[in-house]
C-alpha cells in the first residue's frame, strides 16, 4: 500500500470517528514528546493508534492493569508520527463534512422517498405493528447483510438502534 493510501485509509477511519475520541489525539499532538495516550481495549482509539504503532508512528506501552472486564492500552507518539497524524488532524474535520453532506443527500434522496412509500404501502395493508415491524427488520438485515462484516452485526444493530431511538424523538 502506497503511501497515499495509507493516508486515505486512516483518514476515512478518522472522519467515522467521533470528535470526543479525536480530542484524545488532538490534545496529545499538541505535546506529543510527553503524551502519553490511555484507550480501552476494542474502542476505536485502539483500533486506530494501533494502526498507527504498526507504522511505527505511536509506540505502545505496558497496558494498564484492567478495571472491571476492559483492559486500558497506553500508546505514546513516536517522532515519526508527529507530522503525519498533525497532516491528518488537520484534514479530518473538512472529510467529516464531506462525508456528512454525501449522508444527507442520501438521506434525503433515497431514505426520505422510500421510507414515503413504505407508509403508503403499510397503510393499504393495516397501520398496525404487525406489519411495520417485520418489514423493518428484514430491511435492517439486508442491510446488515450486504455492508456490515458478520461479526460486527450486533455493534451495527446496536448502533443503528441507538441512531434511530434519537431521530424518532426529534421533533
Amino acid at each position: 500500500m502506497t503511501e497515499q493510501q495509507n493516508f486515505e485509509r486512516l483518514l476515512r477511519r478518522m472522519a467515522e470517528m467521533s470528535d470526543g475520541d479525536l480530542s484524545v489525539l488532538d490534545g496529545a499532538i499538541k505535546t506529543p514528546e510527553s503524551a502519553t495516550v490511555v484507550t480501552a481495549a476494542g474502542s476505536w482509539n485502539d483500533i486506530l493508534w494501533s494502526e498507527f504503532a504498526v507504522l511505527g508512528w505511536m509506540t505502545r506501552q505496558p497496558d494498564l492493569p484492567a478495571n472491571g472486564l476492559v483492559s486500558n492500552k497506553v500508546f505514546s507518539i513516536a517522532a515519526a508520527g508527529v507530522q503525519p497524524i498533525r497532516n491528518l488532524l488537520s484534514v479530518t474535520p473538512q472529510r467529516k463534512r464531506e462525508l456528512y453532506e454525501k449522508r444527507a443527500d442520501i438521506y434525503k434522496s433515497l431514505c426520505v422517498p422510500f421510507v414515503t412509500k413504505l407508509r403508503e404501502e403499510v397503510l393499504k395493508v393495516d397501520s398496525s405493528y404487525g406489519t411495520i415491524l417485520p418489514l423493518a427488520g428484514m430491511t435492517l438485515g439486508i442491510i446488515l447483510k450486504t455492508f456490515i462484516a458478520p461479526a460486527d452485526h450486533d455493534k451495527a444493530a446496536a448502533r443503528i438502534l441507538d441512531l434511530a431511538k434519537k431521530l424518532a424523538r426529534q421533533p
